[in-house]
Formats: C-alpha cells, structure tokens, sequence
C-alpha cells in the first residue's frame, strides 16, 4: 500500500462512519418505535418484542463496527502525527478534513505551490515511516 492509499483510507472511514452512525440512528428510532402504543383510553398490545430485540441487536453490531473504524482512523492520525508538524498538517488537512491542497494553502497564506511541494514531501516521508525507515 502506498502513502497515498494509506492516508487515503482515512476518506473511506469516515464516509463509513456517516453511513454507520445513519443506520445505527435508523434502528435506535426503530428499537424505541416498536413498544406499545396507546390510542385514546386503550393499550394496543405490547408491540412486537422480537422486532425490538433485532433492532436493537443490530444498533450493538454497528456500535462494534463504529468502534472498530474509529481506531483504524486514530491508527492513521497517530502515524501522521510522528511526522513533522507542517507535513501532519497538510495530509491531516487535505485526508482528514477533506479540503484541498489550494484551499489549505489559502488558509495558510501561502502558495498553491508551497502546499503542493509540501504534500508531495510529506507523502514521501509517510512512505518512508511506514517502509519502517526514520523520517
């Protein structure tokens, strides 16, 4: 895997965090919609508890998968972090926070091509760190 795909994955965790903690939300309002429900002076039964039960096993399951992709993505951020400051702060910016490289430039005030010279430097010396060779 190279650098790029590496902190590339970063993208991928947190499109699936959305769409997890979305689904996990899904079956919480299901889990609580399945109870009895009350209509005027009467009790309309006691729900369907196996309904309730799935769902909630379900929302357990996706928490375990939240858990799991949140230290994959600390994993990521962690090995960036061992870089230098303005080279973690690139790849955090344009990988983690999803902006590109000309607008972390123009946050910084500098060039487009300061930032674009120091991506492709940062990305070189992730290379190196995860090939196991001092940065």
């Amino acid at each position: 895997m190279t650098a790029r795909e590496y902190v590339g994955q970063l993208e991928r965790i947190d499109i699936l965090l959305a769409s997890k903690s979305a689904e996990k939300s899904r079956w919480k309002a299901l889990a609580l919609d399945t109870g009895a429900r009350q209509s005027g002076d009467k009790v309309q039964g006691s729900g369907n508890q196996q309904k309730m039960a799935g769902a909630v096993e379900n929302a357990v399951d996706l928490d375990a998968e939240i858990l799991q992709l949140q230290a994959q993505r600390h994993e990521i951020v962690h090995t960036l972090e061992q870089l230098q400051v303005d080279e973690f702060w690139i790849l955090n910016e344009v990988y983690g926070k999803h902006v590109s490289v000309g607008q972390a430039a123009w946050d910084r005030g500098r060039s487009y091509s300061w930032a674009r010279a120091l991506h492709n430097r940062a990305l070189e010396n992730l290379e190196k760190l995860l090939n196991g060779y001092i940065v």
